[in-house]
C-alpha cells in the first residue's frame, strides 16, 4: 500500500494565529517521510481564500447588513466587539507549481493578505454620534497588507528504519508591504467647541527578499503509527530593500466655529514620506507537535498541537490544538472532517470532499472559524487539483489546508 504522512500534510489544517491568514503549507513532498510513497506527484493548481475576525459572526452580518439599525441592534454591535477593539484578517493564496519525484520536492506559490484593527470607540461614535463632554480614543488603530511569493526545495532522508529527517529551504520574494507602526488620536465634543489631534507613523516597501526554513523529524513506532516533531518557517522573514519609506501624519481640528471656517484656520494637517534604511518583517514561525494513526484501511486520524512564537498587534502565541479523520469507504471519494481549538480563531471545524479519477484528483475543503455555519466569525475555502495526490487511505496536500493565514 502506498501511503504518505497525513500527519504533516494536514498540519497546514487552519493554523490561522493571525498575521493575517498567510500561507505555509506548500505541497512540500519533505512531508511525505512514511517509507513507501508515490514516486512522481504533482499538484497542477491550488487556489484558496479566507476572512476572519474577532466580533462579529455570519448571521449577524446577514441581519446587520444593508437594514436600518435601531437602538436594540446597535446596542448588539457595540457589545458584540470586545473592549480592545475589532481585528480583521483576510487572506489568499496560488500554487500552480508543486512536483515531488522520489525524495526530493519543489514548489512555488503567492499569497497576499490583509489584517487591520479598530478601537472600540470609533464604532461607537459611527454608531451614536459625538457625545457631549465626552473624549474617544482612538489610539493602537492598526493595519497590514503584505504581499510575497515563495519557492521551496525539500528532501526527505532516512537515517534509520523507523527514523526519518526532512529539511527545506524556501525563498521569499517580497512583492509589497504597508504596516502601521504607532498611532494615537482622540475627539472631544463641548457646547462651545470641538477639538480633535492624532498622529500616525508607517512604513512601505516595494520588493525585497529573505531565506526560511523547516525542520521535521518523524519517528515510526508502528507501521500504522507515527510522531512528529516540525518546525516551520525557522528564521524565515523578508528584507524589504526596494524602495522602503516612512510615512508621519499628523492633523489637528481645534475649536471648530463659523468664524474659525470662514478664516479656514481650524484645520491643520501634514503628511510626510522620506526614504528609510531597508528593514526586515518576520514570518510567522511554528513549532508543531502531533501523532499519526491509520486505524484501518478506511479511516485515518491525527491530532498535533502547534505553537506561534510570533507576536505583535495583529497576531496571538496562543497555542492550537487540532485533529482530522480521513474516511475512504469509497476508494474515489475520499472524505475529511477535522476541528481545531485554540490560536487566533478560537475554534475551528472543517471538511473536505475529494473525488479520484485514474491518478487525477481534486478536493475542496471548507472551515468555519470561531462557530459554526452561521455562528462563524470567519470561513476558509480551498481547492486543489493534480496528479498522484490520494494514494491509499491518504489525502493529498492541503485538502483541509486553512491556513492561510491567512503570514502574514
Amino acid at each position: 500500500m502506498k501511503k504518505i504522512n497525513l500527519l504533516i500534510l494536514s498540519m497546514s489544517f487552519c493554523l490561522v494565529q493571525g498575521n493575517g491568514l498567510s500561507y505555509l503549507g506548500e505541497f512540500n513532498f519533505v512531508n511525505s517521510t512514511w517509507e513507501h510513497h508515490p514516486k512522481f506527484a504533482y499538484r497542477i493548481i491550488g487556489v484558496g481564500a479566507g476572512v476572519l475576525n474577532n466580533s462579529f459572526t455570519l448571521s449577524q452580518y446577514n441581519r446587520f447588513s444593508g437594514t436600518f439599525l435601531d437602538d436594540p441592534a446597535k446596542e448588539e454591535i457595540l457589545i458584540s466587539i470586545p473592549r480592545t477593539g475589532l481585528w480583521l484578517n483576510a487572506g489568499a493564496n496560488l500554487t500552480g507549481l508543486d512536483i515531488f519525484f522520489n525524495n526530493f520536492s519543489f514548489s512555488m506559490f503567492g499569497t497576499g493578505s490583509v489584517s487591520t484593527k479598530i478601537p472600540k470607540d470609533v464604532f461607537d461614535l459611527a454608531l451614536y454620534g459625538n457625545a457631549l463632554n465626552r473624549q474617544y480614543e482612538v489610539n493602537d488603530l492598526a493595519a497590514r497588507t503584505i504581499s510575497y511569493w515563495a519557492a521551496s526545495l525539500s528532501y526527505n532522508l532516512k537515517i534509520k528504519r523507523k527514523i526519518h529527517l526532512s529539511g527545506a529551504i524556501r525563498y521569499l520574494g517580497g512583492i509589497y508591504l504597508f504596516e502601521t507602526l504607532e498611532s494615537h488620536g482622540y475627539l472631544l465634543t463641548t457646547p462651545n467647541f470641538l477639538v480633535s489631534e492624532g498622529k500616525a507613523t508607517y512604513r512601505l516597501g516595494n520588493g525585497g527578499s529573505g531565506v526560511g526554513l523547516d525542520l521535521i523529524l518523524n519517528y515510526d513506532f508502528f507501521s500504522n503509527l507515527q510522531t512528529t516533531l516540525a518546525l516551520f518557517n525557522l528564521n524565515s522573514g523578508i528584507n524589504w530593500t526596494g524602495n522602503p519609506e516612512n510615512g508621519y501624519l499628523n492633523f489637528a481640528l481645534d475649536s471648530i466655529n463659523w468664524y474659525r471656517v470662514q478664516r479656514g484656520d481650524f484645520f491643520q494637517g501634514n503628511s510626510t514620506v522620506i526614504s528609510t534604511t531597508p528593514f526586515r518583517t518576520p514570518l510567522p514561525f511554528y513549532i508543531a507537535l502531533g501523532a499519526n494513526y491509520r486505524i484501518n484501511r478506511i479511516l485515518n486520524g491525527s491530532l498535533f498541537l502547534s505553537q506561534s512564537f510570533n507576536e505583535s498587534q495583529l497576531t496571538t502565541r496562543a497555542p492550537m490544538l487540532s485533529g482530522i479523520i480521513e474516511l475512504r469507504g469509497l476508494r474515489w471519494l475520499p472524505i475529511e472532517v477535522g476541528a481545531s481549538l485554540g490560536g487566533k480563531e478560537g475554534f475551528g471545524f472543517g471538511y473536505s470532499l475529494g473525488v479520484i479519477i485514474k491518478k487525477f484528483s481534486g478536493s475542496f475543503a471548507i472551515k468555519d472559524l470561531g462557530g459554526f455555519f452561521l455562528g462563524a466569525k470567519g470561513t476558509t475555502a480551498t481547492f486543489t487539483f493534480g496528479y498522484n495526490l490520494y494514494p491509499e487511505i491518504i489525502h493529498g496536500p492541503n485538502a483541509l489546508y486553512l491556513r492561510g493565514s491567512p503570514e502574514q
